[in-house]
């Protein structure tokens, strides 16, 4: 394997006839037309991954808040119990990430999740009224 770029110039122009072979995220490996297997620089760098991946904690907080959300018809008892458990994946996020747009999504979950609390103890103190 020939790794030198001056080499490789060389053969290029005795015989300018290249096979691509595979590539890594830095490298090309291509084979000439003496059999010599060629490893050439990629001059560029490694495109990110758009849109970014959310972080296991903030799906975990957002798993949380829709099972708080959607268990508010029963009686506001499933908010009281999955409510809290959104909030403390959201403050984990926040202690954990630099990103300031995981710490706003966090906050955000926070809020929600506060509020979700809140009317779950409402609607249950309400039947609780109604059934004493």
């Amino acid at each position: 394997m020939i790794d030198s770029p001056q080499a490789g110039r060389e053969l290029l122009e005795k015989d300018p006839y290249i096979l691509y072979l595979d590539e890594t995220d830095d490298l090309y490996h291509v084979r000439s037309g003496e059999r010599l297997i060629l490893a050439v620089p990629k001059d560029r760098t490694v495109p990110e991954i758009y849109p970014a991946r959310r972080p296991a904690r903030l799906q975990d907080a957002y798993r949380w808040l829709w099972m708080a959300f959607f268990s508010l018809p029963l009686a506001g008892i499933g908010a009281l119990l999955f409510a809290p458990l959104a909030a403390t994946a959201a403050i984990r996020l926040y202690l954990e990430t630099p990103s300031k747009t995981n710490r706003i999504y966090s906050l955000v979950v926070l809020i929600l999740s506060a509020s979700l609390w809140l009317f779950g103890l409402l609607i249950s103190v309400i039947l609780l009224v109604h059934l004493i």
